[in-house]
């Protein structure tokens, strides 16, 4: 005789387990190797669950999630390359002016001691000019040569300003040397 609890043999592997869990789920029949079968009661039948629910909505969910991680993703990556393409471009533009300033600075103190007039700007324009930027200001502040410079990146229109000072270490020592001419 079999008891109302009576559970059925262990399946010998996963695929019968399997198999024995969806008979069980949908099927409001029991089945047991050791007894005859027997109806469940309509109340088991209505509670019966499919191993995993599944919802007509969940179809495709992991493909738009793929498709979300994939744009963001690519977003990112796109405004970092951006980003270092300004950083570089900025890095271009203050290794040239810092040039250009250290020429003009060069042709000031070239100049002492000589007849010929410094052309501290000229000579920090040419050289500015030679490395692909335009300067903005220049000027002379007694024998330091000080440059500024803008242009736009090449994205973003973002307006990048570098500026540079260069001139002798000790101005005094040059305005002695230059009284004593």
């Amino acid at each position: 005789m079999c008891s109302a609890n009576a559970r059925p043999a262990r399946p010998a592997s996963p695929a019968e387990a399997d198999n024995a869990r969806s008979t069980r789920a949908t099927s409001p029949v029991e089945v047991s190797d050791t007894a005859p079968a027997r109806l469940a009661s309509p109340v088991e039948a209505d509670n019966a669950r499919p191993a995993r629910p599944t919802y007509r909505g969940e179809a495709g969910n992991a493909t738009v999630r793929a498709l979300a991680v994939i744009v963001a993703l690519t977003m990112v990556a796109s405004l970092s390359i951006s980003a270092v393409r300004v950083l570089g471009e900025r890095e271009r533009m203050q290794a040239a002016l810092d040039m250009a300033v250290l020429a003009g600075a060069s042709e000031m103190i070239s100049a002492i001691g000589s007849a010929a007039s410094p052309q501290p700007c000229a000579a920090a324009a040419k050289v500015a000019g030679m490395n692909g930027i335009e300067l903005a200001t220049c000027e002379v502040r007694g024998f330091d040569v000080v440059a500024s410079a803008t242009a736009k990146a090449p994205v973003f229109s973002l307006k990048i300003e570098v500026r540079a000072r260069a001139g002798p270490r000790d101005s005094e020592i040059l305005e002695a040397i230059t009284e004593g001419l």
